[in-house]
């Protein structure tokens, strides 16, 4: 017999975690038909020893080894054998609410959606404490329950995938993958394609946090690693492409997601220059190429206003990436959030 969810675990180098992603997930799961599925990334560390040891005493781990290729190439590869009639893409870095995994269970069992969509809670890593307002009680209300282009009209995808439970045949049919050439963006554009293919299916959104959504100094998206803030770069220039080709393409009913998304990919494109350091000559070229995707409807943004002030000289820009990567990302970024 299947299992009801696959919980899909990319997993490179986290031996400091695994253990307790482990036990996190099979302590929630008590009870429901459920699955793990880990898909060790080329890692190098002592992951796949403690993931096998594991798995001799806890039958619902399954775990697949294959070359380095990023978090996107191994989720895809983890689609390819997951058995459960639900996918849940799952951080292995990230907790979860006592008690929320049994409420996801009764809800998708009383109502059998196509995609069930809830909240988080975002916490200091090293405090435990909560970062974003906790507002976890017993009970919680459905925010939307029908046609996911009814609610998308009025409102936009989530950035993350690890949100979502998504129905397995829904991704089979319509053969959807995440993107490989999108290094640390590759959830928002993943649920942005999920909508443009799915707009008929039911949809569920419920004000339950089930995750709490882990802070460290160290993840993609507060890095200070120069090659991995170039591929993020990188990795949002062609975002913002792929979303503007998606706006030519005038869907309606993802307009209210796009237009915000693309500024997005601009802001973001400038918050991963100034986490560079770079050659003035180099600095140079990555400011002409921000600049030629900047467009007059953001020039409100803050972020824009603080590109234009440095642009105007490759060493003013280089100062103030300096200020940004040894002041911003050290001391200040880490205690908002991942992002």
């Amino acid at each position: 017999m299947n299992p009801l969810i696959s919980v899909l675990v990319p997993c490179y180098n986290g031996e400091n975690t695994v253990i307790n992603t482990i036990r996190e997930i099979t302590n929630e799961f008590t009870g429901i038909p459920f699955e793990i599925v880990f898909i060790n990334d080329g890692s190098t560390d002592n992951s796949e020893k403690l993931i096998r040891q594991e798995m001799s005493s806890n039958s619902h781990i399954r775990l697949f080894n294959k070359e380095n290729g990023g978090l996107s190439d191994a989720r895809n590869f983890g689609l390819k054998y997951a058995r459960g009639e639900y996918i849940w893409f799952f951080d292995a870095d990230d907790l979860l609410f006592e008690g929320s995994v049994k409420k996801l269970y009764d809800i998708i069992n009383d109502k059998s959606p196509d995609i069930l969509c809830f909240a988080s809670v975002t916490v200091d890593y090293k405090t435990k404490n909560y970062i974003n307002e906790l507002n976890n009680s017993d009970s919680f209300s459905y925010l939307f329950e029908g046609i996911y282009k009814d609610y998308l009209k009025n409102n936009k995808c989530n950035t993350f995938a690890w949100q979502y439970i998504y129905r397995r045949t829904l991704i089979q049919q319509h053969n959807l993958q995440f993107d490989t050439e999108l290094y640390g963006c590759e959830d928002g554009y993943w649920n942005i394609l999920v909508a443009k293919n799915c707009p008929h299916c039911k949809f569920i959104l419920v004000d339950l946090n089930v995750v709490k959504y882990m802070v460290y100094p160290n993840s993609i998206t507060n890095t200070t690693n120069q090659k991995k803030n170039r591929e993020a770069l990188e990795a949002y220039l062609k975002l913002h492409a792929k979303t503007l080709d998606l706006i030519s393409q005038k869907n309606d009913c993802l307009q209210k997601t796009l237009e915000p998304y693309l500024i997005m990919t601009i802001e973001k494109s400038i918050t991963r220059f100034l986490s560079c350091r770079c050659s003035l000559r180099e600095n140079k070229y990555l400011i002409s190429r921000i600049d030629s995707i900047i467009e007059e409807n953001v020039g409100g943004s803050k972020l824009v206003k603080v590109f234009m002030l440095v642009k105007c000289s490759p060493i003013i820009s280089s100062i103030a990436q300096i200020l940004y990567r040894n002041i911003f990302l050290k001391c200040i970024k880490p205690r908002l959030g991942r992002n």
